[in-house]
C-alpha cells in the first residue's frame, strides 16, 4: 500500500533545508521541488506540465511531496542558478 502525502514508509518526509513542503492540494509555484519516493531524495520538477490542468501537491507516480523555497532570496536563485 502506497503511503499518504509526504509520508514515506510511515515516516514524515522532511524538505531539504531552507524550503518548505507544500499541504496536499495546496497551488504548486513554477519554482519547486519534487521528493522521489523510489529513490528516496528530492528532484527538479519535471518540465512535461500540462497547462490545461491547475497543478495541485498530491502523489503523482514517484512524486510523494512537494516542497517550494522557504524564502524570496532562495527563490530567486533557484530560478536563476537552478539550485
Amino acid at each position: 500500500m502506497r503511503d499518504a502525502y509526504g509520508m514515506m514508509d510511515g515516516v514524515p518526509i522532511s524538505p531539504p533545508k531552507g524550503w518548505v513542503m507544500l499541504k496536499e492540494g495546496e497551488a504548486v509555484p513554477q519554482v519547486h521541488r519534487e521528493y522521489n519516493g523510489d529513490a528516496k531524495l528530492w528532484c527538479h520538477p519535471r518540465r512535461c506540465r500540462s497547462t490545461m490542468t491547475a497543478f495541485v501537491a498530491g502523489i503523482w507516480g514517484y512524486v510523494q511531496a512537494v516542497a517550494v523555497p522557504e524564502t524570496e532570496e532562495l527563490r530567486l536563485r533557484v530560478i536563476k542558478y537552478g539550485y
